[in-house]
């Protein structure tokens, strides 16, 4: 009996497995009471056999009672065979939860182990324990559900699962079901209760009884009904037609947002596709060869991720951009047909396309009125895919080798030249200083090399995860933020004393905080390491390019727009150099000039959010180009220049006859004002009246080190306003930033910073590669795509990255004529 005192105070873990192991004692000696009395029970009725147990329950527990309890020692005895059982279980529960990634609840029983194995097994355990094989193993036997007679006869196939809010919408099949199948979520499946509510306004369930209990919904089916079997038989897809009025006659979506609610619960139910008829007199309705197929383009996008058919031909799946299709040539590492066939038939249809199809060959007319640059017999500049961010885990391991395999014979096969990797300082050096770990890249550079392609590292000295794009998580090394707890002034700070752990501060470039070592020192130590545990690919020209990490997001500028700060586009950002290290540097160039009050930074520069004109540090005629100002964004961008002049020196000295390059960002916004305030803060001195490009252009001409420029020539497109508001101008950064390169003959090669899938992205980056209107001719010396995404495999966006290839190699050439492809697979 639990007291008053603890039912206010509470009880331990203890003393709850005490009071049910009492429990289980207790227990066995009812048992053994109603053993004994049970034939004394035997021809009464129920009530008397309750009558007679009470009886004797009363006699016992009663002191002056006939009957004697159990020795003390045995229920002790029973008390240990309990507990020692219970830390028997435990044991399992922790080593199956820790080793097996089983999701026990943590006092689970014996029973929760069991259901556990039973479904890694593939069995399907219900709530009640009735277990019974998936569908791939055979039929359910029939349940019995406590409580309710109708429940024994209800179906199968809708005891497996309920229509409660909480259960994926696969789970509501019809009851022509034999096992319960439970297929990975779609972010396109309708929400359970949103099926629901659509079966519970129809009409078919006639003759079928419904009963709701607990809010879940059970149909069952008359007992009289048999039902052939057709499970194991060959699969036949399912089309539904579409009704005849589905595009009005202005060539319109008659009904938009009912089409797409129907379409998902299609969807959700695994129906392969849709039929619909395309209405000659709807679409040349008014003029000869005037065509609108306006409905087919504003089809719902979350159903043109995927066709739900399995059985359409590549070709088939091509936008109406397209001009023509490229089969290239036979390579012993291309993707098998049927493999490249999966991936393409993820893809959208042939929206505003005509289609023939003549002996087997497909022709996709392209619209008129769409005109491309011809570049064909351009020079050849070689094209790089960036892979996945996490492509290497944090145990520095392949995450994927298989998908990844897949995808770079994909790339293979429309003959990209390479790809692009990061080589993360907080995975290969993440546990202790000097001791580095390159299995994954080594597991990787093998692969790339076993595909004859080539390879573009860059030493990512910085953390990931924050920025736009980032997917991962990847730290600094695990003893560098050890070191950064009991002394933060090793990373960049803002004036309010924020730090941003993103990467070590310039300032320490030759201090030794390091575990003894300086930065210098460390970025070095971990080059060599990589020189020698790889050098097999560096010698044999897989590596085709060393870049270098100089900064936040490997590039080289300060870190003054962080997002975990709070900035926001297009905020001027925050100058990064109050921690110790710099101040310091910042008072040794004042006392040099005779102004000891110049060690500080300005005042009156606003926060990271402030515009121009809002401050009076970068505002038209302000103190950035006074005495003061212009002595510290001379010292302010000396810092940058200096510590890519020191890492780039000693790069060289690693990699010797190797290319190495260093990454410039592309910071135009407010480039059209006269501070040029967020190139400022990043530590580009380069005002109206001040070329700040021209000298880091210098730099990298002195190590023989390439630019590599990223580029946000698709971002204009995508939000054209927003630079027009933020007075940005990035053509005009980018082309201040190629003639610098140009002017100290220093090669350039280019990345784009957000991911592009469509024609019109892919023109703008062609022009920014190859610069059609250049009299010179000039061009970069290569091209890295960002990034390797699941997207980029889907059928159309591969066909629209195969062409850009190929104008970037300059074999694509390009006329109105429609092309003949010939189908991957016969099938349709």
């Amino acid at each position: 009996m639990v007291t008053d005192t603890q039912k206010l105070l509470g009880t331990s873990e203890e003393d709850e497995e005490e009071e049910e192991m009492d429990a289980d004692v207790k227990e066995e000696d009812d048992g053994d009471r109603r053993n004994r009395g049970s034939h004394a029970a035997s021809g009464s009725s129920n009530d008397e056999f309750m009558f007679q147990q009470s009886s004797m329950q009363d006699q016992v527990d009663t002191p002056g009672g006939s009957r004697r309890s159990r020795p003390v020692e045995e229920k002790e005895r029973t008390k240990l065979r309990e507990r020692h059982r219970r830390a028997i279980t435990a044991r399992i529960l922790g080593g199956l939860r820790r080793h097996g990634n089983y999701n026990l609840r943590v006092r689970a029983d014996i029973n929760d182990v069991i259901a556990a194995l039973a479904r890694e097994a593939g069995w399907v355990v219900l709530p009640d324990g009735t277990t019974f094989p998936s569908k791939s193993q055979g039929t359910k036997p029939p349940a019995v559900v406590a409580g309710s007679s109708a429940h024994q006869s209800s179906p199968p196939a809708l005891r497996g699962g309920s229509l409660s809010g909480h259960r994926s919408p696969t789970e509501l099949n019809t009851c022509r079901m034999k096992g319960v199948f439970a297929p990975t979520p779609s972010p396109y499946d309708v929400q359970s209760s949103e099926l629901v509510g659509s079966l519970n306004k129809a009409d078919g369930l006639i003759g079928c009884s419904v009963d709701v209990i607990n809010s879940k919904q059970i149909l069952e089916i008359p007992p009289n009904m048999t039902e052939q079997d057709f499970s194991g038989t060959p699969y036949v897809p399912v089309y539904v037609m579409l009704p005849l009025g589905v595009i009005n006659m202005k060539c319109e979506l008659a009904d938009r947002d009912g089409l797409l609610k129907h379409l998902r619960i299609l969807k959700s139910i695994q129906v392969d596709g849709v039929k619909v008829d395309c209405w000659w007199g709807i679409a040349e309705c008014h003029s000869p060869q005037e065509y609108n197929w306006n409905a087919h383009q504003s089809s719902p996008p979350a159903l043109r991720g995927g066709s739900l058919s399995g059985h359409r031909s590549p070709t088939e799946l091509n936008t109406c951009r397209m001009k023509g299709v490229f089969a290239p040539t036979p390579s012993p590492y291309d993707v098998q047909s049927s493999e490249l066939v999966g991936s393409l038939n993820k893809a959208d249809g042939l929206i505003g396309c005509s289609v023939d199809v003549i002996n087997s060959k497909q022709i996709l007319e392209i619209p008129p009125n769409m005109t491309e640059q011809d570049f064909s017999g351009t020079p050849y500049v070689p094209v790089y895919v960036m892979l996945p961010l996490g492509v290497i885990n944090m145990k520095c391991e392949l995450a994927d080798r298989d998908g990844l395999l897949k995808h770079l014979r994909i790339l293979k096969s429309i003959q990209v030249d390479g790809v692009k990797v990061d080589c993360w300082w907080g995975i290969a050096e993440c546990h202790s200083p000097q001791e580095y770990n390159w299995n994954g890249y080594r597991q990787l550079f093998q692969i790339v090399r076993d595909l004859n392609l080539k390879i573009q590292v860059l030493m990512s000295f910085h953390e990931c995860g924050g920025n736009v794009g980032d997917d991962v998580c990847i730290p600094l090394p695990h003893w560098v933020a050890e070191i950064g707890r009991t002394n933060p002034d090793i990373y960049f700070t803002d004036r309010e004393g924020r730090r941003n752990p993103e990467c070590l501060s310039w300032g320490i470039d030759k201090e030794r905080v390091l575990r003894g070592r300086t930065a210098l020192e460390v970025y070095f130590d971990y080059m060599r390491s990589f020189r020698i545990e790889l050098g097999e690919f560096v010698e044999d020209g897989v590596i085709s390019m060393v870049e270098i990490g100089l900064g936040p997001c490997g590039e080289l500028r300060y870190p003054s727009c962080p997002i975990k700060h709070g900035w926001r586009y297009p905020g001027v950002g925050e100058f990064q150099c109050y921690d110790k290290y710099l101040l310091k540097s910042l008072r040794k160039a004042a006392e040099s000039r005779g102004q000891p009050f110049w060690a500080r930074g300005p005042e009156n520069a606003g926060s990271y959010n402030s515009q121009p004109q809002g401050t009076g540090f970068f505002c038209d005629g302000g103190d950035y180009d006074g005495l003061y100002g212009r002595f510290f964004l001379k010292w302010y961008s000396q810092v940058l220049i200096d510590h890519a002049d020191k890492v780039l020196s000693l790069a060289k000295l690693v990699f010797d006859t190797s290319c190495i390059a260093a990454k410039l960002p592309d910071v135009h916004w407010w480039y059209r004002t006269a501070s040029h305030a967020a190139e400022l803060t990043a530590g580009f001195y380069n005002p109206s009246n001040r070329d700040g490009y021209a000298e880091i252009a210098s730099t990298l001409k002195k190590h023989g080190a390439a630019l590599s420029f990223v580029s946000g020539v698709v971002q204009v497109l995508n939000r054209p306003d927003d630079f027009s508001g933020a007075l940005g101008e990035p053509e005009a950064v980018a082309w201040q930033v190629l003639n610098a390169a140009w002017d100290t003959d220093t090669p350039i090669a280019r990345e784009n910073s957000l991911p592009c899938h469509d024609r019109v992205g892919y023109n703008k980056m062609l022009e920014s590669v190859k610069f059609p209107n250049d009299p010179d001719r000039r061009h970069l010396s290569s091209f890295a795509y960002s990034r390797l995404v699941p997207a980029l495999m889907e059928g159309h966006n591969l066909v629209e990255f195969d062409r850009f290839v190929k104008k970037l190699h300059g074999k694509l050439k390009i006329n109105h004529i429609p092309l003949i492809h010939h189908q991957v697979s016969e099938k349709l």
